[in-house]
């Protein structure tokens, strides 16, 4: 099973970034092997839908799971549609994520923001 935490800075000591289609790096980590990596978030800054390409990236990678802070209701169904489950990360760190989602300890995120490109296109 490999997990996806959207975080700031490509380290192992990164906190999760606040922002799942807009982080800097994706940390993956395989919970078979344990073999994790960082991987470059190439959204464009000018595109409005950068909720699309982040989730092709996680999809691409074969992610099952994305332990993140926040997440729109669009964004979050997008990602249902890669067949990937949205958890809320419960900790600011890569590492108290990790553990916590291996005991059982994190939420399936059920609370989901507004979209909020929408409002600003109306």
């Amino acid at each position: 099973m490999r997990i996806a935490i959207p975080v700031n800075n490509n380290c192992m000591d990164s906190n999760v970034c606040s922002s799942y289609s807009h982080a800097p790096y994706f940390f993956l980590y395989d919970l078979k092997t344990a073999m994790h990596q960082f991987l470059l978030n190439q959204f464009d800054e000018t595109v409005k839908r950068a909720d699309i390409t982040a989730t092709q990236i996680l999809a691409d990678q074969q992610v099952h799971v994305l332990i993140t802070k926040h997440c729109a209701r669009h964004t979050a169904s997008l990602v249902n549609d890669a067949d990937i489950r949205v958890y809320r990360a419960k900790y600011d760190t890569i590492s108290e994520n990790i553990d916590a989602f291996e005991k059982d300890e994190l939420e399936i995120m059920t609370e989901l923001r507004p979209d909020l490109y929408q409002s600003a296109e109306q």
